[in-house]
């Protein structure tokens, strides 16, 4: 099989996956709009102001807040494997600590993930969207 075979075949294979996820009884939400890696963290930004929203005093994250957000993920996440192992968490839960710059608030964990409850929030995309230098 060539590269082009292959690639062919990896997207029929992302295609139909992404179809089970879609109709099963995770009832999960494919975002087709997501087409690059910037929008990616902007999904995973309004996500996280959702899910953490009382902690913040019902104010998005800012740049800088968010920047952490990102800099513990790249910093902390090297692989598929590490992914999925920080996002299973301690005890069902993964949160990422941040220094607010509302200084009132301090630091705050944000939940990221907690499956325990049922608070998971998935999101298939398209991964042959993505060019990855």
């Amino acid at each position: 099989m060539n590269q082009s075979q292959t690639f062919t075949h990896e997207l029929l294979i992302e295609e139909q996956l992404i179809n089970i996820l879609r109709s099963s009884e995770c009832n999960w939400t494919y975002r087709n709009d997501i087409k690059n890696e910037e929008q990616l963290w902007a999904n995973l930004r309004d996500k996280l102001n959702q899910l953490n929203c009382k902690k913040l005093n019902n104010k998005p994250l800012s740049d800088n807040e968010f920047a952490q957000v990102k800099s513990f993920i790249l910093d902390n996440v090297n692989s598929t494997c590490q992914a999925a192992n920080k996002l299973l968490g301690e005890h069902g839960e993964f949160s990422i600590k941040i220094n607010c710059d509302d200084l009132s608030l301090g630091e705050v964990f944000l939940t990221v993930l907690v499956s325990k409850y049922g608070l998971v929030v998935w999101t298939p995309v398209n991964v042959g969207n993505f060019l990855i230098s």
